[in-house]
């Protein structure tokens, strides 16, 4: 068993602007809990990865990248529970404009499926993984075909607590090529 061991330290204002919002890279990354064959290692602190501990995918997997509205992402851990049984929940939702056939697809696919997402900045900066192999997310998803928009609103969510969205070190996961992955 891991134990992790936090040493407390102060946390200061950073900057002039720390609350300013950050944009975030459109494309974010979904994996199939069961195409993973090594999830990455927290550290002592038990919210950033180990150094060279990365996601690896089963042989044959790959990762998908679902085209998010960027000014639509929103990534945040909702802590909740009863005493002595609090956790996190990991959210991470996004619009995704249009309906084509490989959305619906992965709509229809993957609405019970056990899930991880992985979200960033541009130039795979700022990188978090939502989600464990343990505490997975599934989704929700609402669509809208209307005079005012066709778009999917994507909302994915922890099934059950666990620790919060781990701030990931490691590299990116193998993408598919079928539907323009590759090169994301």
């Amino acid at each position: 068993m891991l134990i992790l061991i936090y040493t407390p330290v102060s946390v200061p204002k950073t900057g002039a602007n720390p609350g300013r919002p950050r944009g975030k890279d459109e494309n974010i990354i979904i994996v199939r809990t069961q195409d993973v064959l090594t999830f990455p290692t927290r550290d002592a602190n038990g919210v950033k990865s180990v150094a060279l501990s990365n996601l690896v995918l089963k042989s044959g997997a790959v990762a998908i990248a679902i085209y998010a509205t960027p000014s639509t992402i929103k990534r945040f851990d909702t802590g909740e529970g009863d005493p002595d049984a609090k956790g996190w929940l990991s959210n991470l939702e996004f619009e995704h404009p249009g309906d084509e056939v490989a959305l619906e697809e992965f709509l229809e696919n993957n609405i019970n499926e056990n899930l991880i997402a992985i979200s960033s900045r541009r130039n795979w900066s700022s990188v978090k993984i939502h989600g464990t192999i343990e505490e997975p997310l599934q989704f929700d998803a609402e669509q809208q075909d209307d005079k005012d928009g066709l778009k999917t609103t994507i909302k994915l969510k922890s099934i059950m607590r666990g620790p919060k969205s781990m701030v990931y070190l490691g590299t990116k996961p193998v993408l598919d090529t079928d539907s323009g992955g590759a090169g994301v």
